[in-house]
């Protein structure tokens, strides 16, 4: 019985150690992607230009930094389409 339930917990701590593996995520320090393969992560890494070249864009209503011209504009879009509620329910 011992022997079993050894093998058991064995087999248990194997699997741990291939979920948790499998659960790593690769953060993009640059844009903020997430990938769970490494050489995904990788290959994103090779997309963005070297550290001397990379641009910020920072808002100027929340001061959030961005290295995307897109996700910049995108998120200021955001604070525009905040305004406009705003002042939408000021008007009512």
């Amino acid at each position: 019985m011992k022997k079993i339930v050894s093998i058991f917990l064995a087999v248990i701590i194997a699997f741990s150690a291939v979920i948790m593996a499998a659960a790593t995520d690769y953060t993009c320090k640059v844009c903020g992607k997430i990938y769970t393969d490494v050489n995904e992560y990788n290959e994103h890494i090779e997309s963005h230009p070297a550290e001397s070249e990379t641009k910020e864009f920072t808002c100027p209503t929340c001061k959030k930094v961005f290295y995307d011209s897109r996700e910049y504009n995108n998120h200021l879009d955001t604070h525009a389409a905040a305004e406009e509620t705003t002042e939408e329910s000021k008007a009512e």
